[in-house]
């Protein structure tokens, strides 16, 4: 008789993930703050885009070295997804820990 476990992430790949997590509300917190000034500066703009490149780079990473036949890796709204490469999307973390 075979016993179903079920399979877990490691604590480092959740740690990552959550790290992406974060990384996604600064963003946020960055493109919200530069939407309702008063006067948005070139600076706020620039900030939007470094952290946003920032993500983008630490997702490809994340993908690279946990999930390397994945086509993307994407942090948003509090989950992780992993993208194929056919387009389906598949939850990697939803910010909880099991």
């Amino acid at each position: 008789m075979t016993q179903t476990t079920q399979v877990r992430p490691l604590s480092s790949e959740v740690e990552e993930a959550t790290h992406l997590l974060a990384l996604y509300d600064e963003r946020v917190a960055l493109a919200k703050a530069f939407a309702v000034s008063d006067r948005p500066t070139g600076a706020m703009a620039e900030a939007v885009m470094a952290k946003g490149a920032e993500l983008d780079a630490r997702c490809e990473a994340f993908r690279r070295k946990h999930y390397p036949r994945r086509y993307r890796v994407l942090a948003v709204q509090g989950m992780v997804f992993s993208v194929s490469f056919t387009g389906r999307t598949s939850p990697i973390y939803d910010g909880q820990v099991s």
